[in-house]
């Protein structure tokens, strides 16, 4: 079960419980000790009658123990179901739909190209900065490293480590005028002077 089959948290949470040994029997005590609340609130919850507070919501993911961007998939299901308008809840959905399409599509990738070897599926569902850096690098011809590292306030070590990794699960590429072409995890991924940063380094 992928948490980004679901489009409520609700139904998510409902579904985790039902696959639990025993049903998940005792699952809402544990799910209310971890939000620090009463098991009657998280059973009105599931039933429509309320809904969780962002805090509430990061507790029960680290009792989840979701990824990084499965929190992060988590939380925008609950800020969209809290949002009062109907522009918040599109602004919300748009959100929520990047980061569908981006576990939809690495999935498929994996599919097309090889599987990923369990070593390298733990580094790349450790952490949001890996979907994150792509995303990013796949906008119009793509990133240097001083840009990525720049926007998400890394260390050019640590971007430069991002970078290779995304490279390394895909070694298929071509040098393009002084760019390098890669066919990533996801689809084609340029990163501007990316390898004349690595040949200084």
């Amino acid at each position: 079960m992928s948490i980004y089959d679901f489009k409520d948290y609700r139904t998510f949470l409902r579904k985790t419980i039902d696959l639990l040994p025993k049903k998940g029997r005792g699952e809402i005590n544990r799910f209310a000790q971890a939000a620090s609340v009463h098991p009657s609130l998280i059973s009105q919850i599931l039933s429509y009658e309320k809904n969780l507070s962002l805090e509430q919501a990061q507790s029960i993911s680290e009792h989840l123990d979701l990824t990084n961007q499965e929190n992060e998939y988590f939380l925008l299901l609950v800020q969209f179901q809290r949002a009062g308008t109907q522009k918040l809840k599109n602004y919300f959905e748009e959100k929520l739909n990047v980061l569908r399409t981006a576990s939809v599509e690495l999935s498929e990738r994996v599919r097309q190209d090889r599987l990923l070897s369990e070593e390298e599926k733990s580094i790349i569902y450790s952490h949001w900065i890996y979907l994150s850096v792509w995303l990013f690098s796949s906008i119009g011809d793509g990133k240097a490293l001083d840009e990525v590292s720049q926007r998400f306030e890394l260390t050019r070590e640590r971007a430069s480590e991002v970078l290779n990794f995304l490279i390394q699960t895909q070694i298929k590429f071509q040098l393009t005028n002084s760019c390098i072409q890669l066919q990533c995890l996801f689809r084609n991924l340029t990163l501007k002077q990316f390898v004349l940063d690595l040949l200084k380094s």
